[in-house]
């Protein structure tokens, strides 16, 4: 749907073991976003399930955010897929 890209740097994360939301959700949105053009890190998880995953991917998303915002976006960026 228009509109919905986002143009900013955006980090996502997700457990793979989720089992509210599926993984594959998650991933089909960033291969969206990506093929659109959007600059995205995702990062996916083996770290435990949804609950457990927002601990954790919160923690690496709270690190990339700050080093962004301090302008040095490569410096907290977790293993996962980049685009553009």
């Amino acid at each position: 749907q228009p509109g919905l890209t986002p143009k900013a740097s955006t980090f996502v994360y997700h457990e793979v073991l989720d089992e509210i939301i599926p993984v594959a959700v998650a991933d089909a949105m960033v291969a969206k976003w990506c093929k659109d053009g959007a600059p995205v890190t995702y990062m996916r998880n083996l770290t435990g399930e949804h609950l457990v995953g927002s601990y954790t991917g919160g923690l690496a998303a709270f690190a990339w955010l700050v080093s962004t915002l301090n302008g040095q976006p490569g410096v907290a960026l977790p293993t996962g897929t980049k685009c553009n």
